[in-house]
């Protein structure tokens, strides 16, 4: 598993009520939707652009529809649907990119964390740089194991 930019999942709240949970590591941003019970799993939708994300339930309003905060690379990005959660995986085109929020203009992290966050993810990079980082350069390991 990648490491952590933030050690916990972080909530996107509008007007009160919490949208989604969200976290990242060095190479990706993970968002977690509660799905609304009572309706079938094959009714969503998720389509993820290079700059753009729109969730919703087919036939009606998206439920997100929003630019991200970064580009993300399309191909190795993906959504899943499971226990009644809809997990959605970004992955960052600029690798190390610390997001302040997925969605562009929404919210922000706190910057002493983030600080604290990117010195540990320095240090990290700066050990893989040195040590001769990842040789690997196959689809199959840079999209994290996903075969495409």
């Amino acid at each position: 598993m990648a490491e952590k930019l933030a050690p916990e999942r972080h909530d996107f709240v509008h007007n009160g009520q919490k949208v989604f949970e969200w976290d990242q590591t060095l190479e990706e941003v993970n968002l977690y939707i509660t799905l609304p019970p009572n309706v079938h799993p094959k009714a969503f939708h998720c389509r993820i652009q290079s700059k753009h994300l729109e969730v919703g339930i087919k036939g009606n309003p998206p439920y997100l529809n929003h630019d991200l905060s970064a580009p993300v690379k399309t191909d190795c990005s993906f959504w899943t649907l499971e226990d009644d959660i809809m997990h959605i995986t970004l992955q960052k085109r600029e690798k190390g990119q610390t997001w302040a929020s997925p969605i562009l203009g929404q919210g922000q992290l706190d910057p002493y964390a983030t600080d604290a966050e990117l010195i540990t993810t320095s240090e990290s990079l700066r050990y893989l740089t040195e040590a001769g980082g990842p040789k690997s350069t196959t689809n199959t390991e840079l999209c994290g194991g996903i075969r495409i």
